[in-house]
């Protein structure tokens, strides 16, 4: 699940920077969304949650979205400053 958030972070932050990302254009991005959701779904069978359903799916894969825009729109906001467990790393500049 990190893997395929770092890199739907990184096709984000630069949709042509193919060698971070591993992403290589919009369909990719949604297949990674659809593969997080799916992860996502899986974790919580594993942890004793009912199996989702169609609904659910979309949803989660909208929650996982909306929290990538938001942690993008954030590090914009802070010119490219990212809080990490380790501190607070600079992104550098497009």
């Amino acid at each position: 699940m990190a893997m395929l958030l770092r890199r739907m972070r990184a096709y984000l932050r630069d949709p042509y920077d193919y060698a971070t990302s591993r992403i290589v254009g919009e369909a990719a991005f949604e297949t990674c969304l659809d593969h997080a959701g799916f992860l996502g779904a899986r974790i919580a069978e594993l942890d004793g949650a009912a199996p989702a359903s169609p609904p659910e799916h979309e949803r989660t894969r909208g929650l996982i979205l909306e929290g990538l825009m938001t942690g993008h729109r954030t590090a914009d906001q802070t010119g490219g400053v990212v809080a990490t467990r380790q501190g607070c790393i600079r992104q550098p500049m497009r």
